[in-house]
């Protein structure tokens, strides 16, 4: 049983009063420009009042106190901790069906009534050497297509990460239980930022599984990305799968996407089924700001959408947009379904540096994901010890 003590709701922001543009829209049709200008608006003028972010960061941060949930469960499993000091919460902790019944991992969902989207993800810590076999186990029983990894394997001399994927295409890594992961194509990026990996697995008496296997490689230890670039273009690409997996969404719900009747178990629970594992070290400063960043970019999208077919009237849209770029409730949601998520304020600084930047590029701006300002794609461009857990 867990609880939530809240006596009051997350800060509030400073509201849209009118469109920055003037008021002739408020009657008007608007179109997914309008939405994009607007919102960008209103982040820059976020953005240049770094006493206001301040304040919502650490308004956010009181919040935490009021967080009540058990993790009983995970103190239990000592060994399989990355850091003694982050752990999943009893309620929402992820759950085998085989091998092990622990894992440091737990489900985020967000069903957004901005964008009229289920947002599921699985947030973990990066994978130690004796949770390589549990961490597959989990990806094929909860049928997961799509994984974020925000780590290097080594930082700073220091290991945050097993290498628990094969390292060149071609290459299988066997697992418990004969669970096997081939490497079926890698690409890296031009840059060296990202290397992508199209992954299968398999394992007897299971239905394989193909995964897409994106690692972002340049963002530091305890700080934030220079640029946004890279993991908008990550966002795009997990809106694309989430946008296939709805489209076979009948097959699937008849079929249990082929799974075996206990994979259909597992990933049949009260959570949906996650569209993405994320994780960094600790699986909770990066893991969490990716997972923002995901979240308002599809929501700004989503608005843009609704206005190119005409359901955003004028007047609607200061609400609208308030709604959707209120980080603080997003990050204290968040971190009421696993700890620390969002861990610095410079990370809560990038989730709007990274909107900015997307909102530029939906505008025509250089700088962007690949995405053509459509508003129905996504968007594109994403630590320490024991006692400092990583970012």
């Amino acid at each position: 049983m867990h609880t939530v003590m809240m006596a009051h709701g997350p800060p509030a922001i400073p509201a849209i009063s009118q469109l920055h543009s003037g008021g002739h829209m408020a009657s008007a049709a608007i179109s997914p420009d309008d939405v994009y200008r607007e919102a960008l608006a209103t982040v820059e003028q976020r953005l240049l009042d770094s006493r206001q972010l301040s304040a919502e960061y650490r308004a956010v941060q009181a919040l935490d106190r009021r967080i009540d949930h058990a993790t009983s469960v995970a103190s239990a499993y000592a060994s399989c901790n990355r850091y003694f000091n982050v752990l999943p919460y009893n309620y929402n902790q992820v759950q085998l069906c085989s091998g092990s019944t622990y894992i440091n991992a737990s489900h985020v969902r967000c069903s957004d009534r901005i964008s009229s989207q289920d947002f599921a993800y699985i947030a973990t810590q990066g994978p130690l050497p004796s949770t390589i076999s549990d961490f597959w186990a989990m990806v094929l029983e909860h049928r997961v297509p799509f994984i974020v990894m925000l780590t290097n394997v080594v930082e700073r001399g220091v290991t945050k990460c097993a290498c628990y994927f094969p390292e060149r295409e071609g290459m299988s890594i066997q697992c418990e239980e004969g669970l096997q992961v081939t490497a079926t194509s890698l690409q890296k990026s031009q840059d060296a930022q990202m290397t992508v990996r199209v992954l299968r697995l398999t394992r007897p008496g299971s239905t394989p599984l193909t995964v897409q296997h994106y690692h972002y490689h340049a963002w530091p230890d305890h700080g934030t990305p220079e640029e946004s670039h890279a993991i908008r273009r990550v966002c795009l690409a997990l809106q694309r799968a989430r946008e296939d997996v709805q489209a076979a969404g009948c097959a699937a719900a008849s079929s249990n996407n082929g799974a075996p009747a206990n994979e259909a178990a597992v990933a049949s629970t009260r959570f949906p089924r996650p569209q993405a594992v994320v994780h960094c070290s600790a699986g909770i400063g990066r893991t969490g700001t990716f997972v923002a960043v995901d979240i308002v970019c599809q929501r700004l999208h989503k608005l843009a959408a609704r206005a190119r077919c005409g359901g955003l009237p004028g007047h609607a849209l200061p609400k609208a947009l308030s709604e959707a770029l209120d980080l603080p409730t997003l990050v204290h949601e968040l971190r009421q379904q696993r700890m620390g998520m969002v861990q610095t304020l410079e990370q809560y600084c990038f989730i709007y540096s990274a909107l900015h930047e997307e909102l530029e590029h939906a505008l025509g701006g250089s700088s962007g994901s690949g995405n053509s300002g459509g508003g129905g794609g996504g968007a594109g461009s994403a630590g320490a010890d024991a006692r400092a857990p990583p970012r």
